[in-house]
């Protein structure tokens, strides 16, 4: 069984899958948190390899995904959650079925990218939005109006790792009261106008600040860095914590995160690998999202 043998099902596909699956070691009787299940790539190749686990759950902040995926996977051992991972004890009725299991894809979906209403692209006119789930406070647009300029030199160079953040933000404050266009297209534009340099340097300024208004949007990096202690603790002997990260920042607290676990305790458990597993050349080439991610695993004792 496939769940998502059409392609137009899965216009999402799952990064580093088979490293996924390798680091997670799906096993009788397993019960898996998805905490960032998006449009359900690893939940249908895991339901769909491994008929004895018990339990697959699927969380997502974004109501978008959740609809999606439980529309298409129809498994009585699937089951979907609304909210963020990083509140999935609260969220979840599990009783005594504690996950012995846990994966995050950290990164943005194929879907959310594509759909210009979401605000996350830069190359489609939409809304500086940019949450994943409606609901979560300020938009992006928000940001760019009411923080100070400091405020944004801090957002653009701590989130986006841009060298320029002072300059952008200098110019931004100037320029914003009389700005007109505040749309993800507009927004680029002006970046484009004010960023020193060739049309790389700029397209990679633009990256790196919509990369920075995305983080501070959704408190990714906050609700990151206060689960992995959570997540690690709650797993029972042999459970395992599979995380995919996409940008440094991200894999800089999951190292760290994972490190501190087990210095700490060294009977708590240990690093899947010491290095971090990266995609094929054959998966970067098939899909250029894939690039930049890296996977980290930790096996609890």
């Amino acid at each position: 069984m496939n769940y998502f043998e059409d392609n137009h099902l899965r216009p999402h596909l799952p990064v580093l899958l088979e490293e996924v699956m390798s680091a997670l070691d799906p096993q009788v009787g397993d019960i898996i948190l998805d905490g960032t299940l998006g449009r359900g790539g690893y939940a249908g190749t895991i339901l769909s390899r491994f008929p004895d686990i018990s339990r697959y759950i699927g969380l997502d902040r974004d109501p978008d995904s959740i609809e999606f995926v439980a529309g298409q996977i129809k498994d009585p051992r699937f089951s979907t959650v609304s909210g963020k991972f990083e509140d999935y004890q609260q969220l979840l009725d599990l009783g005594d079925a504690v996950p012995n299991k846990i994966v995050l894809d950290l990164g943005v979906s194929s879907h959310q990218i594509d759909e210009p209403n979401r605000g996350f692209s830069f190359q489609q006119e939409g809304p500086l939005d940019m949450r994943m789930d409606y609901e979560s406070g300020w938009t992006a647009e928000d940001i760019l109006r009411r923080k100070t300029e400091k405020e944004l030199a801090d957002i653009f160079y701590i989130y986006g790792e841009e060298t320029a953040a002072r300059h952008i933000a200098k110019f931004w404050v100037n320029d914003r009261k009389s700005f007109k266009d505040w749309t993800t297209t507009g927004f680029a534009k002006f970046l484009h106008r004010i960023v020193p340099s060739g049309y790389n340097r700029k397209q990679l300024a633009v990256r790196r600040c919509f990369q920075a208004l995305r983080i501070v949007v959704n408190d990714e990096l906050g609700q990151l860095e206060r689960s992995i202690p959570k997540m690690i603790s709650s797993l029972p002997p042999k459970g395992r914590l599979v995380i995919v990260t996409f940008h440094s920042l991200e894999d800089r607290l999951v190292k760290h995160g994972f490190q501190a676990a087990s210095s700490s305790n060294p009977s708590l458990g240990l690093q899947y690998s010491k290095k971090p597993m990266l995609p094929s050349d054959e998966e970067m080439k098939e899909n250029p999202r894939a690039k930049s991610a890296k996977l980290r695993g930790f096996i609890r004792c």
